[in-house]
Order: C-alpha cells, then sequence, then structure tokens
C-alpha cells in the first residue's frame, strides 16, 4: 500500500508519520518543501515541492492507494491562513482528483462555531466558524467531498500531547500564571497523538465507509477540575453573575462578526466544549 502525506513534518504529521512507518506493508510518500535527510534510512520517499505550487504529474507516482492532507497554516497564524490554505488544498486535489485513491483530509472543529450551541456538538450539525482557519476548513472539505467519491474528513479537536498549548489555554488567564475556574461545569473533547494514529490506522485498514465525517476526539472528555490539576498556579473564580449577563449580551449581538468571534472564544475558555 502506498500513502502520500501533506505536512508530514508538522506536529501531527510527525507522530503519525513515525506510526504508519512502523506497518510492513505500507510505504509511505512525503511531500514538502522541506526535506528531512533523517528519514534517507527508513522507507520514506521524501517529494520536494512547494504546495502554494500546482504540482506537476510527473513529480506524482503513479501508484498511490490513499492520500493524507495535514499541510495547513495553523489557525489565525497570520491574515492569509484561508487563502493559504484553500490554495494548498486546491494543489493537492488537482493532482490527484483523476486518479483511484482514497482522500483523507485533516479538518477541524472549528468549522461548527463554538456560540450558541448544544454540546455535545455531532457532525451533522450547522457550521459557522468564527475563524479564517475554519471557514478555510470547510471551504476544503467541499471541495474534497465534490472531488473525490472516496473520501474521509476528520474534524480534529484540539490535540494534546508533546506541546500542551491549546489545554494551557483553558488554563490560565491570557499573559499571565493564574488559573481560572468557570462558574459553569467546564468540560472539554481533546485529540491525543495516540487517538489520532489509531483513527487513521483504521482507515487506511478499511475499517470506516467512505464519505465519512468524524470529530476525531479521545473517548472520555476532559473535565475543569482535572486540567486545573495538572497544572501550578493559584485559581481565580469567574461569578456567575458577571458570566451569565455577559454571555446574554454577547449572544444579543452575536449578528456582527466580530462580536461573534469573542462570544466563541469565551465559549471555549468558560464553557462546555465537547463533540460526538
Amino acid at each position: 500500500m502506498n500513502i502520500l502525506i501533506t505536512g508530514g513534518y508538522g506536529a501531527i504529521g510527525r507522530k503519525l508519520v513515525v506510526e504508519l512507518d512502523k506497518i510492513n506493508h505500507v510505504k509511505l510518500y512525503l511531500i514538502s518543501r522541506s526535506i528531512d535527510l533523517k528519514k534517507r534510512d527508513t522507507k520514506i520517499t521524501t517529494i520536494s515541492h512547494d504546495l502554494l505550487e500546482p504540482i506537476p504529474d510527473n513529480k506524482i507516482p503513479s501508484n498511490i492507494n490513499i492520500v493524507i492532507h495535514l499541510a495547513a497554516l495553523a489557525h489565525d497564524s497570520n491574515a492569509d491562513v484561508m487563502e493559504v490554505n484553500c490554495l494548498i488544498t486546491e494543489n493537492i486535489v488537482n493532482a490527484f482528483v483523476n486518479k483511484k485513491v482514497k482522500f483523507l483530509f485533516f479538518s477541524s472543529v472549528a468549522v461548527y462555531g463554538e456560540a450558541n450551541r448544544k454540546f455535545p456538538i455531532k457532525t451533522t450539525d450547522y457550521c459557522k466558524p468564527s475563524s479564517l482557519y475554519g471557514r478555510g476548513k470547510v471551504k476544503d472539505e467541499v471541495l474534497i467531498s465534490s472531488s473525490f467519491q472516496d473520501h474521509i474528513i476528520l474534524r480534529i479537536c484540539p490535540v494534546i500531547g508533546d506541546d500542551d498549548t491549546d489545554l494551557l489555554k483553558r488554563v490560565y488567564l491570557p499573559g499571565t500564571m493564574i488559573k481560572y475556574k468557570s462558574s459553569y461545569n467546564r468540560e472539554y473533547s481533546f485529540a491525543s497523538h495516540t487517538t489520532i494514529s489509531k483513527v487513521v490506522l483504521n482507515i487506511i485498514e478499511g475499517n470506516y465507509t467512505k464519505g465519512r465525517v468524524i470529530n476525531l476526539r479521545d473517548s472520555q472528555n476532559y473535565c475543569e477540575s482535572y486540567i486545573l490539576a495538572k497544572y501550578p498556579g493559584k485559581a481565580v473564580k469567574f461569578p456567575w453573575l458577571v458570566t451569565q449577563p455577559l454571555f446574554a449580551l454577547l449572544n444579543v449581538f452575536s449578528f456582527s462578526p466580530g462580536v461573534y468571534k469573542i462570544n466563541c472564544l469565551l465559549t471555549k475558555m468558560l464553557k462546555i466544549n465537547t463533540y460526538e
């Protein structure tokens, strides 16, 4: 089985490649403008290419069975995040649209938006992203689902592992070492690298039907008390008499994109954020 991976040198990709490289019947191809020479003694082949440019057909092996598309700028790291990510996806889709492959796309739960939602969010629920990153993922999903009959979309929850950046956003007030407690019963869905690899391996072995959308998360959610206990620092609690009127006001004015974005951000910080 021959698998081509974009984003194989990224935070998620590196871990996933290590696991896939252990499978005897799998041959890996990483397409990237970054070449990691440490990979040269494995059965991994690196294709040097900038994914912001169209991919010449002669650069793509003819025997690829599965494409795993991970490459993307993360979240709102710059103003061009949607344009760049959609261009990358368009180029990889165009390279394989006329080939018989299974296309596995790493999307994000950012496609949903968090404000005024009933949790846990299901894959059949509507999408209303608050960020350019989420809007780009929605656009990419539409392109992929219309281009490949055999595709699976993974809407990945915030990832925890060696880098707990996403977890720490739910622990400390921005720019401080002060832990915060919510007046709501906070609970979150996260995805570990172990879970990500397990799901991808199951897809490769044919254990998921094509055309499926999956909220990729750990089987157990993470509650506020567990998260706060992992880290040092003094904790303060947001009073319900402050947060309740604040969210009521934000909900009224969430027709404004700017207010909606703030509402989503505070919902992620202070309320339940779980997925089925």
